[in-house]
């Protein structure tokens, strides 16, 4: 049977129709799309828009703007999140070689080859140790002379608390840490401002789970130990803080299903777990919008910037922090008269907007009575200023 040939011209027609959406949706959608600087499927800052002046040569353009449109194109994470969460489901594997799973449920990430940690594989160089302490002290003296506290805490990675649920050959031949030989390095004298939980925490571990199975932070049982560390550090120079003696939570627990490592997976619809839920119902910290001159100085929103006050509390906090500090603000807030939280240390980009000259200038506006900064065990590095490139290593 003859087919009617303006049907088999429309045949065609629709064919070349979405053949040719499918070749240019990515770039269109590139185009007029937001242009973002963090892959949450991914865990890692995105290439840059490749600076004009700064290259030498045409070739060297187009392989820095390969890059980066590799980083950028349309439904970039949409693709990702799903070929992980088919390879998940569909065949029961990681799509992604940055998730190691381990026992009864546990994920790890494993990026930077961070699990090897645990074997003494990654270390600072001693030129790293060195200027890290040297980092440390200056803040510690130049903060003291300004009359202020300083705290720097050292949030524990998940696999440092909870190294047993690995699979096996990452638990055999266990050797110090990258922090341990950090520690190990420190002066004789300054340097006591640094905030170790790892102690602590694995201390109540076996009472309570302290770290989410399918997220890399720590849970509101874990915060909460970290936040009393963090308290009583403070009590030294200012005993008449008064901190919140026991944790509250709601009766039912919530169901999670946006671990950021199931998300890395694939596993955003599958893999869920409990998630205990801080009853606030009783807290009065409020949050307050920043003053002229405060966003003059952090006016970005990548730095997530939140302002809480509390009037029946005494102290000016000022918290520059990753990811690992955001379910401490509840405590923290409700423990201080007023605080001011900065995300300084989410990724490269953060790090760019704030930096010393950015922290010199919010502490003279700011006048904190204590700053307190936060990074989590694997990203260290970022505590580090420029080191002379060559001397860099990729921790």
């Amino acid at each position: 049977m003859t087919q009617n040939p303006i049907v088999s011209k429309l045949v065609d027609f629709l064919i070349i129709a979405l053949f040719l959406g499918a070749l240019l949706s990515p770039s269109v959608l590139w185009l007029v799309e937001k242009d973002v600087f963090y892959s949450d499927v991914e865990k890692r800052t995105l290439q840059s828009f490749p600076k004009i002046d700064s290259l030498h040569s045409i070739s060297t353009f187009t392989r820095s703007f390969d890059s980066y449109f590799q980083d950028h194109f349309g439904l970039r994470e949409w693709l990702i999140h799903r070929y992980q969460r088919e390879a998940q489901k569909r065949f029961g594997i990681s799509g992604v070689a940055d998730v190691v799973e381990g026992n009864d449920g546990w994920l790890y990430l494993s990026s930077g080859n961070i699990l090897n940690d645990l074997k003494g594989k990654i270390q600072f160089s001693e030129k790293e140790k060195k200027v890290f302490w040297h980092h440390l002290i200056e803040q510690e003296k130049w903060l003291k002379e300004l009359g202020i506290a300083y705290i720097f805490l050292v949030a524990p990675n998940k696999q440092t608390i909870y190294p047993e649920y690995l699979p096996e050959h990452y638990q055999s031949s266990l050797k110090p840490s990258r922090l341990d030989r950090l520690l190990a390095k420190k002066p004789d004298h300054g340097g006591e401002n640094l905030l170790d939980v790892r102690s602590r925490l694995q201390r109540e571990k076996d009472q309570t789970q302290l770290y989410f199975k399918s997220d890399t932070h720590w849970n509101a049982h874990g915060a909460f130990l970290a936040y009393q560390a963090v308290m009583e550090r403070s009590q030294i120079v200012f005993p008449e803080i008064q901190a919140l003696k026991n944790i509250h939570l709601k009766p039912h627990w919530a169901d999670m299903s946006d671990g950021d490592l199931a998300v890395m997976m694939g596993g955003k619809d599958t893999i869920r777990e409990q998630r205990p839920v801080l009853d606030t119902s009783d807290f009065t910290a409020t949050p307050m919008k920043l003053s002229k001159e405060t966003a003059d100085i952090i006016p970005s929103p990548l730095l997530q910037t939140l302002h809480t006050i509390k009037k029946d509390r005494p102290l000016r906090v000022l918290v520059l922090h990753d990811s690992f500090f955001n379910i401490l603000k509840p405590y923290i807030s409700e423990s201080f008269g007023e605080v001011l939280y900065v995300t300084r240390y989410r990724n490269g980009a953060t790090m760019q907007l704030f930096n010393q000259s950015t922290l010199q200038d919010l502490v003279a506006l700011y006048k904190p009575d204590i700053v307190i900064e936060e990074l989590v065990e694997r990203n260290l590095q970022r505590f580090l200023p420029a080191i002379a490139e060559g001397d860099q290593k990729n921790n």
